[in-house]
């Protein structure tokens, strides 16, 4: 499929469908999806992170990209991906103009969908799997997935989220 023609919003809600609609059984099939998965979710929180007028955006792009690199790395030693995946995600025409709030958090809460989708599809596939190379990037995908969930629902450790209002027993310690 041509991705050049989609916005980020199709492309998102098109890769989400193909996740659930891989069958666990076929753990190649849900690798390669994952991995296409997980190059939508950079380049849409890349897209936001340079484009979104929100100015939580940078910093959430900042935490999703290590995430996303250990995803990648984790998939790419599995037995069942072809070493010559795309890695690069091109976006509609028009993605240069900045994205106002509503179609921002809608992206955002699409990425999160996507991650959901990531921790269903992956878990399946690691039941699966032939393998103990495509069980283990199953199960680190999944971990990965729900990092990067982590990442865009700003759940992080205080000494990385700035906007954190709420701390939790044994956060401070008074000496």
């Amino acid at each position: 499929m041509d991705h050049q023609q989609q916005s980020v919003s199709d492309l998102l809600r098109e890769t989400t469908g193909r996740l659930r609609a891989a069958d666990a059984a076929d753990t190649a099939a849900v690798l390669r999806a994952a991995w296409h998965g997980f190059c939508v979710a950079g380049a849409a929180g890349q897209l936001l992170a340079s484009r979104a007028d929100l100015e939580e955006s940078p910093p959430l792009w900042e935490n999703a990209r290590p995430v996303l690199e250990a995803a990648a790395g984790a998939l790419r030693a599995s037995s069942s991906l072809p070493d010559d995946l795309p890695a690069e995600v091109h976006l509609a025409a028009g993605q240069d103009d900045r994205i106002d709030d509503a179609p921002a958090a809608q992206i955002r809460q699409q990425i999160l969908d996507l991650v959901l989708a990531l921790n269903a599809a992956l878990p399946e596939a690691a039941a699966h799997a032939g393998n103990e190379a495509d069980r283990q990037a199953c199960r680190d995908g999944t971990v990965l997935s729900s990092k990067l969930g982590d990442s865009y629902e700003g759940r992080l450790r205080s000494f990385v989220n700035p906007w954190r209002t709420q701390f939790g027993p044994g956060s401070f310690r008074i000496a």
